[in-house]
């Protein structure tokens, strides 16, 4: 059942032939809604629009021809449903990303088979598809914007019939965790070492158990990078 929740998200798998479909929407009894395509003409709406209160959608799922993937929108109010018909599967590499705040950009690789026709759908405006048809085995490129809202979001990518989920953070996972580092004049080092909260600006040394030692840098890793990282920072400062 379906009533104008922007979380929700639905998909109706159909084969290459004609077939019937039929789900319920619960409203309340005072909500006028409409059931609707925009320029899906190959599904065709065959029950009562608008509606008021909770009803049934019915409606009819044309043919297509083998070899051939394509995917509508049946509307219900402001509830998409998407319908994706097509003769064979997709495989894909993998079914989900979790990125950071930050706009960027990646590819889902899949198999639908030699010769058969694919095509592919992103159900949120921040992500946009490189590419969103093409025939046989391959990839979808795609770009996502940075997140400004308050808390994580979830877009998805359909293709054919399987679905790629991205999770975005609200926050940037590419600033460092980093460790602070000492050494004294004798050489030995990290007699204490202390996490660097992410995001923070500024890193307090503590006292307890460093006397004596030289405060010389911070070193950590952070997504794609490995190895020691070096900040240019004051080293002459004896605790």
């Amino acid at each position: 059942s379906l009533y104008k929740k922007e979380s929700q998200f639905v998909t109706l798998i159909y084969g290459e032939d004609v077939d019937i479909g039929l789900f319920s929407v619960e409203a309340p009894n005072y909500l006028i809604w409409e059931t609707f395509t925009e320029n899906d003409d190959w599904i065709i709406v065959t029950s009562d629009s608008p509606t008021t209160g909770s009803g049934d959608v019915e409606y009819i799922v044309d043919g297509v021809d083998s070899g051939i993937s394509r995917i509508g929108i049946l509307w219900v109010g402001n509830t998409p449903v998407y319908i994706c018909q097509s003769s064979f599967s997709a495989e894909l590499s993998q079914t989900s990303k979790e990125v950071s705040r930050l706009s960027g950009n990646g590819q889902v690789a899949f198999e639908v088979g030699e010769g058969n026709k694919w095509s592919a759908v992103s159900t949120v405006p921040w992500i946009r598809l490189a590419n969103s048809e093409g025939e046989g085995d391959g990839f979808v490129s795609f770009e996502y914007d940075e997140n400004t809202t308050e808390g994580e979001r979830v877009g998805r990518i359909i293709i054919v019939d399987k679905v790629f989920t991205i999770t975005q953070s609200d926050e940037d996972s590419s600033v460092p965790r980093w460790t602070i580092s000492y050494e004294n004049l004798k050489g030995a080092s990290n007699p204490n070492p202390t996490k660097y909260d992410e995001g923070s600006e500024v890193a307090f040394l503590p006292l307890t158990g460093v006397t004596g030692y030289i405060f010389t840098g911070w070193i950590g890793n952070y997504e794609n990078v490995t190895g020691n990282i070096q900040v240019e920072t004051v080293t002459d400062q004896r605790l």
